[in-house]
C-alpha cells in the first residue's frame, strides 16, 4: 500500500475504483500509462491515436495476453481458446 509510487489502498479496498479516494501518488501508475500510449501509438497527452497501425498491432497483442477473467472484467472477448503460436526464434518455457 506504497503511498508514493501506489495508490496507498490495498488491491481489495472498494475505494481503488474511484480515483477520488486514492491516498497515494500512484508514479508507477502515471509512467506506465505514459509508456503504454507511446507503444500503442497514442498522444499521452491527448490519448488521440496518432500511429493507427502501431495502435492496431498493439491492441492486438495486448488482447492475446490477457486472461479470461481480464477479458470478463473488461467485458471483451477472450478469442481463440487456445494461445497464439510464439515467434520465431522465441524461446519456450520447456526449454
Amino acid at each position: 500500500m506504497d503511498r508514493i509510487w501506489g495508490i496507498g489502498l490495498a488491491e481489495d479496498d472498494r475505494r481503488a475504483w474511484n480515483k477520488k479516494s486514492w491516498r497515494g501518488q500512484n508514479l508507477l501508475g502515471e509512467v506506465l500509462t505514459k509508456v503504454r500510449d507511446k507503444l500503442m501509438g497514442m498522444d499521452a497527452k491527448t490519448a488521440q491515436v496518432v500511429d493507427p497501425i502501431t495502435a492496431q498491432v498493439a491492441v492486438e497483442k495486448t488482447t492475446q495476453l490477457l486472461s479470461p477473467q481480464q477479458h470478463k472484467l473488461m467485458g471483451s472477448n477472450p478469442g481463440p481458446a487456445n494461445p497464439p503460436e510464439p515467434e520465431k526464434g522465441a524461446v519456450q518455457d520447456n526449454e
